[in-house]
């Protein structure tokens, strides 16, 4: 049973994706992690302040097509954020969807392996 203070799916799959998933099995440079790392936190600060989920309870069933596009649009319509930036921050958080699949596999195997 969770408890109050536990991590959420959600926060122990984005830290297995940044410290294990990203520089292990993906051999990803420190910039390109910390690259992935922001692109997640504007997520997150979207989920909180527009969605109004708090970033300590966002589980993985929160993170879906419809949050993605609508936190692609508001990033469109914000002025100081590049296309660029967004062209590349879509990348980014489109591979965590790759992040979500990753942690269920990877819980497969742990119970399988049990």
């Amino acid at each position: 049973m969770k408890t109050i203070n536990s991590p959420t799916d959600f926060a122990r799959c984005v830290t297995r994706f940044l410290t294990s998933y990203l520089p292990g099995e993906r051999n990803l440079s420190p910039q390109t992690i910390k690259s992935y790392s922001l692109a997640l936190k504007m997520y997150i600060v979207y989920l909180d302040s527009v969605i109004h989920i708090k970033p300590e309870r966002i589980e993985l069933k929160d993170v879906t097509v419809e949050t993605m596009i609508g936190f692609f649009l508001e990033m469109g319509e914000a002025e100081s954020i590049s296309p660029k930036l967004i062209t590349n921050d879509f990348r980014l958080l489109r591979l965590s969807f790759v992040m979500q699949c990753w942690s269920i596999l990877r819980s497969f195997r742990t119970v399988s392996e049990s």
